[in-house]
């Protein structure tokens, strides 16, 4: 009961915007942790839970290039700074062996005070990565996690074939959230968190906390962007979407966002009754903080509004 209600508490999750570049000094990192801490200081009284700082790797031909560094300092000092839980991703398909896994698992649980570990795997289903895959990740992690009090994570993609299947694998492995993919399409959105959370119901497993995604739309740049990160799966992002946005000055397209955001989120969060579920907002780029803030302020008052009704 205690982990059920630990699960349900999480409802509204900030994702910052990648640092690009380093390796940094402390002082740097802690300079632009400040600036996150000032910059979000207002959600925490709207019942900000936890911030993200995900790891950005590229990889080919089985070179892995490192883009943001070590994000483990970073979101320790943003989370500490506003006083929520830290949040990393972790791109473990990608690491060299499961020994390396074992060994960043050993460096950062408990050590880095790291909250929430998110791990992902590679990002296409054809090539054989030489790290673990998610559902064993988390597998070697468990008791790690448990006895440190860390949760684990994974990404979801509603979109994907037999979805509902592999969230159901990686919560009976140990997963106690998701965040999502950017979610743009409602119906994929509803269909594979019902079918998920009636997975855990006839096999009497807690379902794990789901955070939808999203996302401003500001600027031509992020289409290409967000579109990159949907897998070029140009239908996920519709046209009539990007059209409906793009044509407003830029505080109508943070309007227009988040009215596209709630024609999804808000039918999801009532409508979706077998599965807890939050918000993971996502800056993406320096230049949509604001945006980003505004968004989550928006939420925050759903979530609040939908916790009062439900309780």
């Amino acid at each position: 009961m205690a982990a059920e209600a630990r699960v349900r508490s999480v409802g509204l999750c900030y994702e910052i915007a990648p640092h690009l570049g380093g390796p940094y000094t402390d002082e740097e990192i802690l300079a632009r942790a400040k600036g996150h801490v000032n910059h979000l200081r207002p959600l925490v009284r709207r019942g900000l839970q936890a911030i993200n700082n995900p790891e950005i790797v590229r990889y080919s031909k089985g070179a892995v290039e490192q883009r943001n560094g070590d994000v483990r300092k970073l979101a320790r000092f943003v989370a500490d700074g506003l006083g929520v839980e830290a949040t990393v991703s972790k791109n473990v398909a990608y690491l060299p062996s499961e020994a390396a896994f074992k060994g960043y698992l050993e460096e950062t649980v408990p050590d880095s005070g790291i909250r929430n570990l998110t791990f992902v795997g590679g990002s296409h289903g054809y090539i054989t990565y030489p790290g673990p895959s998610v559902v064993r990740a988390i597998e070697l992690a468990r008791r790690r996690a448990t006895d440190h009090d860390v949760r684990l994570g994974g990404i979801t993609m509603f979109h994907r074939r037999d979805e509902a299947r592999r969230m159901f694998a990686k919560t009976k492995a140990g997963a106690e959230y998701f965040h999502s993919q950017l979610a743009f399409d409602i119906n994929d959105t509803i269909k594979t968190l019902r079918a998920y959370g009636k997975l855990c119901a006839e096999e009497k497993v807690q379902p794990a906390t789901v955070h939808v995604s999203v996302a401003p739309l500001l600027r031509e740049e992020d289409v290409g962007t967000y579109r990159r990160l949907l897998k070029d799966e140009t239908w996920l992002l519709p046209q009539s979407v990007v059209d409906t946005i793009m044509r407003e000055d830029e505080i109508g397209r943070v309007r227009e966002t988040i009215a596209n955001a709630d024609r999804i989120l808000q039918p999801t969060l009532h409508h979706v009754r077998n599965v807890p579920l939050g918000v993971h907002v996502e800056e993406i780029k320096d230049y949509n903080a604001h945006a980003a803030l505004e968004i989550a302020t928006h939420f925050s008052s759903v979530l609040r509004y939908l916790h009062a009704v439900q309780n």
